[in-house]
C-alpha cells in the first residue's frame, strides 16, 4: 500500500514538472506581438551624403520645397504593377540663383543640379513622402556647423560731375559725368551654407529578405551637385533633430506598422549610397 502511494506521488510530481516545463517553454517561445515588434529591425533607412554642396542662402523650407518639387517633376505616378516604377534618372533639374563667393566677390549665378541616381516604387502614395523625406534630409543638413559667415568684397565707383560757374546753365541742360577709379569695400559678411550631396530614403517591407532580389520595396536616391564646386566639410550633428521630423513623414501607417517603434527609422551619414541586401 505504501509502495502504491509513493508511486502515485511520484507520478503527480512528474506531471507537475512537465506542466511547469511546458509553461516556461511557451512563455519563452511565444512572445507577445508587442515584444516581437519592439525587436524588429528598421523599417525605413535614410542615408545622407557627407560631401558638402554649396546651397548659399537657400535653406530651410525654401530649399526643402525646391528639392521636393524637383524630385516630383522627375518621378511619374504608378500606372502598372508588373514592375517597380522608376524616376527619370537621366534628366536633371536646375535650381538657379544660388549665391556663392568666388575670389572674395559675391556671385549670384550659381545653380544646384538635382538628379535621381536610382529609384523604385510600387505605389503612387509612396512618392510624395519619399520626395519630402529626401528634401527634408538635405535641407536639415544645411544648418548649424554647416553654415558659416564668409567675407566678401564689394567693388564700387562714385560718380562726380564736372562743374564750372561759367557754364552752370549749359551743364544743367547737358550734364557731363565721369567715374572715379573703382574702389573695394571690404568687411562685408554673409552666412552661406553647405548641404549633403545626396539623400536616399528607403522603405523595406516585412518580407524583403525573402524576395528574389532582396532590397528596399520603395526608395528614391536624390543626388545634388553645384556648378562651381564645393568647399569645406559637412558635419552630421543635424541628424538628432531630423529623426523627429522624419517620423511625421514616414508614419507607421506608411511603413505598415501599428504604432511607432524604437529604431523604426534609421538615419545616417554616408559617403556613398547603399542598400540592404544589395
Amino acid at each position: 500500500m505504501l509502495h502504491y502511494s509513493l508511486l502515485r506521488l511520484s507520478l503527480a510530481c512528474l506531471l507537475i514538472l512537465i506542466t511547469v516545463s511546458a509553461t516556461i517553454a511557451a512563455s519563452t517561445t511565444q512572445q507577445p506581438a508587442a515584444t516581437k515588434a519592439a525587436t524588429r529591425k528598421a523599417t525605413a533607412i535614410v542615408q545622407i551624403g557627407t560631401s558638402p554642396v554649396p546651397v548659399g542662402t537657400l535653406t530651410a523650407s525654401a530649399l526643402s520645397s525646391s528639392i521636393s518639387s524637383a524630385v516630383l517633376s522627375l518621378c511619374p505616378s504608378v500606372t502598372q504593377t508588373t514592375t517597380s516604377t522608376t524616376c527619370k534618372e537621366t534628366t536633371k533639374v536646375k535650381i538657379p540663383k544660388i549665391i556663392y563667393i568666388s575670389k572674395k566677390l559675391l556671385q549670384t549665378d550659381g545653380e544646384l543640379v538635382v538628379q535621381i541616381d536610382s529609384s523604385g516604387y510600387n505605389d503612387t502614395a509612396m512618392l510624395k513622402p519619399l520626395a519630402d523625406m529626401a528634401a527634408l534630409s538635405i535641407s536639415s543638413s544645411a544648418t548649424g556647423a554647416n553654415c558659416r559667415k564668409e567675407d566678401y568684397t564689394v567693388i564700387e565707383g562714385k560718380i562726380k560731375r564736372w562743374s564750372s560757374s561759367a557754364f552752370d546753365t549749359t551743364l544743367a541742360l547737358f550734364p557731363f559725368h565721369k567715374r572715379d577709379h573703382p574702389h573695394a569695400e571690404t568687411g562685408n559678411k554673409m552666412t552661406l551654407c553647405n548641404a549633403g550631396h545626396f539623400a536616399s530614403p528607403q522603405l523595406y517591407s516585412d518580407g524583403w529578405r525573402q524576395a528574389p532580389k532582396p532590397g528596399p520595396s520603395n526608395y528614391i536616391s536624390v543626388a545634388m551637385t553645384f556648378q562651381t564646386g564645393s568647399s569645406g566639410e559637412l558635419t552630421c550633428a543635424f541628424i538628432d533633430g531630423l529623426i523627429e521630423s522624419a517620423e511625421a513623414i514616414l508614419t507607421p501607417e506608411l511603413l505598415g506598422v501599428e504604432q511607432p517603434l524604437d529604431g523604426m527609422i534609421d538615419i545616417s551619414c554616408k559617403g556613398a549610397m547603399s542598400y540592404l541586401g544589395g
